[in-house]
């Protein structure tokens, strides 16, 4: 599962289309998943991510991949001594529209 994950961040590239699925892991606990066209999994949103965005599912026009960060064992204050040496974190930009659209209405 993981080197799928890996080799499917290693194949996008900026300005792909991306998409959220939902996925219910469990009674209680689900999560929202990244997918790129082809229904891989890029990444998974965290906890606060997913409550932040699972409301606004039904406004995103859409996704599109805008790069990708390499980050490095080596990198920052934090303690990454079981990290691997480097690892992908996707970037995304998320078109959506506001909750109400505008109605379009005609001077007749």
């Amino acid at each position: 599962k993981g080197d799928s994950r890996l080799k499917a961040l290693k194949a996008i590239r900026r300005g792909d289309s991306v998409t959220f699925h939902h996925e219910q892991q469990s009674e209680s606990r689900s999560r929202l998943v990244i997918q790129d066209s082809k229904g891989n999994p890029l990444a998974a949103l965290s906890k606060r991510g997913y409550e932040k965005w699972l409301p606004k599912l039904d406004h995103i026009e859409k996704i599109v991949v805008v790069g990708v960060h390499i980050r490095e064992r080596e990198d920052g204050d934090g303690d990454n001594t079981g990290a691997r040496e480097s690892w992908s974190i996707p970037i995304f930009e998320v078109y959506s529209y506001p909750k109400k659209r505008a109605e379009v209405t005609s001077g007749a």
